[in-house]
């Protein structure tokens, strides 16, 4: 039999779809071997679509199907009109691609375009967090700069147009990159909110893969969804074989389009390009990945960094047609940034909304009784020490001091957080101070150099809490063995620091505890009596007047307790323990704690009816968990030194879904000028967040500056970092994007309630789908009484493995199924939140149990047993005694076999006697939605013989009116595709031109001139920031002063600016030749056929019809 045609439908493997193209054998006469491409109906099935050899295929069952001609009353009996409405609903909901008329405004374009995302996903989004998903939709190439504030679900925003992008099959293969530490919560929150399945791309993935594929697998290859982080991608293996993998991948496309299709970057302001020229590792990495993607999505609360070069060279990153890194930021580019960047923050979207949608957050102090004698001994032995041995660095060099700076950071930083933690580190580095005592051979030099090689490591292992522990440990031991050869006098201060810890009872033996290979203390006999210890008793006292009754149980707010060390973590547990909170009420969260236990603890937090209350957490809980629905109070029991990490902190329960203000704890003492300060950080981070990128590297340094000596004033802190707030670029540079508005706001709700009406999408609907599918299977969709809007389940046999995988808890509970997600909306404290119920599960249409359902539906249309038509009754407008309701298909494709336009078009009529009247649209839209419902027995026999005597007459009307829509829609559907074309190429071609025009320029004798003089000023500049960085906090940044004056040392030599300039050109030429092959790929290859609709491209079938009559 002679293989299909192009537009034919097709059963294959068990699927329906469509050809989409056929590619004979060359020396097949009878085109018996063709390779036939099959785009499945079913959009939300993977793969999407399959090339077969068909004569192979057709031995296994696969055959042709006939095109959807007028279903004929005559020859069967009516569908049930349940069955057929979900029919309809179930095309609908699929056929989403959608051509409108032209504008300039992407959010003009995309005002008609269905946001399918919404009933897919199991969250209930804000208006606002679809903003940036129309943003998207209306790009033809995806470049988009998500840069809300932190809280605001950058996530969700991301998720919603990642759902979308994949419903219209836009894209396939998508790479997230990201932090390591965030990769798994990527995972979760893909997997549980949008159910998408994406694998984790590490060394445990690859390795598993070469098992189960072979050695020479390319894992990149093997799954088209992937989350990975940004360190193992930027090994040199790794790094090549997704290359590989691209080029491949590439030319299977026939080279038209990249080998992946959207990228995904978190905390994108970690790859932007350095301000003063150099690239980090992370930075190449992304250069070398961009070419490989068609779409780009970038993610980050903190775009600028207060230095428009680099700000810039992120939006290059992101756009190079659009932009380019510069010093300045010129006007013209300032008006492409709304384009392609959304940053809002929570003040203004308060500011836009009608009702509040963020809480405030509050930052309070704790005071601490008055320090024990021990303890005051404690801090003033180690001040001394501390301040003698600055004093002492202050004589060497400047590689020395900046190992002696960091041994005493690190041991202040420990006493700030406990007492134990404390004496934990300080007896290793005893160890190596005594040790000069011990070893008088060890030579200064190989010790200094050991010394710098543990710190090295210590400082490398930043986001490795267990091994940065043991390195820090090492860092301190050999430091302090460097030390003792230089300042054997520091032996005195030291013994006085021992002794007070001895007092305490934190003496060497007890706290000499054995490690276990995470890392973490084995346990220990803690002491019967517990040292001094203000900060606890300060601790215990707000957990009783904010958690416990005054009768002493427990009442339903809960905890965060944060530090940065695991050894405070283990102290503050066994005081809790020695109190009698413990587990079930406490529980601990740290870097050690694996996936499973980090998402039992997140579960039990979040879950209301749990008995925890306090969660004692280490950095490891300050990224990727999210408590806001559970949680408003957080308590630092030491402030970290960086912004950064504090604000991280907050925002695990400062965000969207809050619904109370939110309280940061930390403590002062007015005995404690250290505290005193960092009281002052705390409320300066508060007051600056907007702004953190800009300053938060001050606010850094100034911490440091404050505990290495050189002291400055509050109101020193304060006016530097103002400086460096009024001096910093950041509003300006940002002013251009897109802040959003109350019109935006309430035009989003408007489109969304009406492209609701327009597409069918209601609960009942959905919970209908589920029920038409599994009917004939003897599945049951059931209500739950005495629970409105909860349903139960039954499903037939053959999806019960599907429903133990996506369907019931790990405990093999069977959840309540609810449609409506207005079931879970709470109004507290004035704010809208969802609260999902332990027992229950919000079902849409993404998730895979609605997806199995859609795709049964969908097989119904082409069943032999299905007839396509129905009668009922249902409400109609006055004067009209029935209605015939034409369903059909209408499909664009362009000449890249894309869908360019795909809708389910309702065509209604007056039923009169023996003709058909179209009935206004205006006129029908209020009674589009209503259910139909089915009529008795000798109503609908009654109707059916009415409908065969004048079908003939009525089957002329429909089938004239599918030709006219057909030649109407072609007509205004070729028109706008030739406009689309023709003011994309306008647009393209003059960013193009101008940006191809500016490299030339920039590569002429006169741009070259220019080039050398710049860098040149770069020198200078190199100079007077190292200036600037002595007067300001000359003390602690050794290492960075170091750095700039390497490369201005570098620069100086004029055989270095030569190979500088040289790089520079390297660059531009490289970029030159990147675009003009991204313009002939564009405006030459893409535009024409993506825009042009073939002869054969456009078809209007009849899917089916209803009658209706009056109720």
């Amino acid at each position: 039999m002679p293989h299909p045609q192009p537009g034919q439908f097709v059963k294959l493997r068990q699927r329906f779809g469509r050809v989409s193209n056929v590619v004979p054998h060359h020396s097949d006469m009878d085109g018996v071997t063709a390779l036939v491409e099959v785009s499945y109906l079913d959009p939300w099935a993977y793969p999407e679509s399959d090339k077969v050899v068909w004569h192979i295929e057709e031995s296994n069952g696969a055959k042709l199907i006939s095109s959807l001609t007028l279903p004929n009353p005559i020859e069967g009996q009516a569908d049930d009109p349940a069955d057929l409405q979900a029919m309809v609903d179930a095309c609908r909901w699929t056929a989403l691609d959608r051509l409108p008329e032209w504008s300039p405004d992407p959010l003009s374009r995309a005002q008609h375009t269905p946001l399918a995302g919404v009933w897919h996903s199991a969250v209930e989004p804000e208006d606002y967090q679809l903003v940036p998903v129309m943003k998207a939709l209306s790009m033809p190439r995806v470049t988009l700069l998500l840069a809300d504030d932190v809280g605001l679900g950058k996530t969700v925003e991301a998720g919603l147009t990642l759902s979308e992008m994949f419903n219209r099959r836009r894209i396939r293969r998508v790479l997230v990159l990201c932090p390591a530490g965030l990769q798994h919560q990527w995972q979760e929150e893909l997997h549980d909110k949008f159910h998408l399945d994406f694998e984790v791309m590490d060394s445990r993935m690859v390795d598993r893969l070469r098992k189960e594929e072979g050695f020479d697998t390319n894992p990149w290859m093997i799954h088209p969804r992937l989350i990975t982080s940004m360190d193992f991608l930027k090994q040199e293996g790794i790094k090549d074989q997704f290359l590989e993998a691209s080029r491949r991948f590439s030319q299977e496309g026939q080279s038209l389009f990249p080998g992946f299709d959207l990228l995904i970057v978190d905390e994108a302001h970690n790859l932007a390009p350095n301000a003063l020229g150099d690239d980090s590792q992370r930075t190449q990495l992304l250069r070398a990945l961009l070419p490989c993607f068609e779409h780009r999505l970038f993610l980050t609360a903190t775009p600028h960094n207060g230095q428009t070069r680099a700000f810039t060279g992120l939006l290059e990153l992101l756009d190079p047609v659009r932009f380019h890194q510069d010093d300045t930021f010129p006007v013209a580019a300032q008006q492409q940034l709304q384009l392609v960047m959304v940053r809002r923050l929570k003040k203004e979207i308060n500011a836009q909304s009608l009702e509040p949608r963020f809480k405030d957050r509050h930052i309070e102090a704790i005071t601490l009784p008055a320090y024990g004698p021990g303890e005051a001994r404690l801090w003033t032995a180690l001040r001394a020490y501390r301040e003698q041995g600055l004093a002492i660095l202050g004589r060497l060099g400047r590689r020395e001091q900046h190992v002696g700076r960091f041994m005493f950071t690190l041991l202040t930083k420990r006493a700030l957080s406990s007492s134990y933690a404390f004496a934990r580190t300080w007896w290793s580095h005893m160890e190596g101070l005594e040790g000069r005592a011990k070893t008088q051979s060890l030579r200064e030099d190989v010790a200094l150099q050991e010394a710098r090689a543990a710190q090295r490591q210590a400082e490398r292992e930043a986001d490795n809490e267990a091994a940065r522990n043991l390195w820090e440990q090492e860092a301190l031991m050999k430091g302090a063995r460097w030390l003792s050869t230089v300042a054997n006098e520091l032996l005195v201060p030291a013994a006085e620091v021992s002794a007070a810890l001895e007092t305490l009872g934190w003496t060497r033996a007890k706290t000499a505890r054995a490690l276990d290979e995470d890392g973490s203390a084995v346990p220990m006999s803690w002491p019967a009596k517990w040292p001094e210890d203000a900060r606890w008793v300060a601790l215990k006292a707000w957990i009783s007047k904010h958690l416990l009754t005054p009768a002493g149980g427990w009442t339903e707010e809960r905890l965060i307790l944060f530090t940065e060390y695991r050894d405070t973590l283990d102290y503050l547990r066994a005081r809790l323990d020695a109190e009698g909170f413990k587990t079930p009420r406490v529980e601990e969260l740290h870097g050690a704690s694996d996936a499973k236990d980090r998402d039992r603890i997140k579960k039990l937090f979040n879950n209301p009816l749990a008995d925890l209350r306090v969660m004692v957490a280490t950095d490891a809980a300050s990224e990727g968990l999210n408590f806001q629905e559970s949680c408003r109070y957080v308590i630092h029991q030491e402030l970290p030194w960086s912004p950064t990490k504090l604000e991280q902190r907050n925002g695990r329960v400062d965000r969207h879904g809050q619904f109370r203000d939110v309280v940061a704890h930390h403590f002062v003492s007015d005995q404690d000028e250290d505290l005193a300060f960092l009281d002052l950080l705390a409320r300066k981070v508060h007051t600056v967040r907007e702004e953190l990128g800009s300053v938060g590297q001050i606010l850094d340094a100034a911490v440091t500056q404050h505990f290495l000596g050189e002291k400055k004033t509050a109101k020193g802190l304060l006016d530097a970092v103002e400086g460096r707030v009024t001096s910093s670029t950041s509003r300006a540079d940002m002013q251009g994007a897109d802040h959003g508005s109350r019109d935006v706001l309430q035009s989003t709700q408007r489109q969304l309630k009406a492209m609701e009406r327009q597409m069918g999408w209601s609960p009942d609907r959905v919970r209908r789908v589920l029920e038409r599918a599994t009917l004939r299977a003897r599945g049951t969709v059931a209500s739950v009484p005495h629970r409105p809007g909860h349903f139960t389940f039954q499903e037939p046999k053959a999806w019960e493995d599907m429903v133990k995988i996506s369907l019931l808890n790990d405990k093999g509970e069977r959840p309540y199924l609810v449609f409506d997600p207005t079931i879970f909306e709470k109004h507290i404290n004035g704010v809208r939140s969802y609260r999902n119920e332990p027992d229950s599960l919000l079902l849409r249409l993404g998730h895979p149990i609605l997806r199995r359902a859609v795709h049964e539906i969908l097989g119904r249309v082409h069943d032999e047993a299905t007839h396509r038509w129905t009668l009922g009754a249902s409400e109609l407008p006055p004067g009209v005694g029935g209605v015939l309701i034409l369903h059909a298909e209408l499909r664009a494709q362009n000449e890249l076999r894309e869908n360019l336009h795909h809708e389910i078009v309702s065509i209604p009529f007056q039923w009169a006697g023996d003709h058909l009247v179209p009935l206004e649209p205006g006129e029908w839209e209020p009674y589009a939605t209503h259910i139909i419902q089915p009529l008795n027995k000798d109503r609908a026999a009654a109707l059916h013989h009415r409908l065969n005597q004048v079908w003939t007459r009525l089957e002329g009307t429909l089938a004239e009116s599918l030709k006219r829509m057909e030649s109407k829609h072609l007509a205004l559907l070729a028109e706008r595709a030739k406009v689309w074309k023709t003011e994309l190429a306008k647009e393209g071609k003059a960013q193009f031109e101008a940006r191809l025009k500016e490299i030339a320029d920039n590569l002429s004798e006169k741009g070259i001139k220019r080039l050398e003089e710049k860098i040149l000023v770069d020198q200078r500049e190199l100079i007077a920031a190292r200036q600037q960085s002595q007067s300001l906090f000359e003390e602690f940044e050794l290492e960075r002063q170091e750095q700039l004056l390497t490369l201005e040392n570098d620069l100086v030599a004029r055989e270095q600016r030569v190979a500088f300039l040289e790089q520079r050109k390297a660059e531009l030429v490289a970029l030159q030749d990147q675009l003009k092959q991204a313009q002939d790929r564009w405006l030459n290859k893409i535009l024409p056929k993506r825009y042009a609709i073939p002869p054969g491209g456009l078809s209007v079938l009849p899917l089916a019809f209803e009658v209706r009559v009056g109720g």
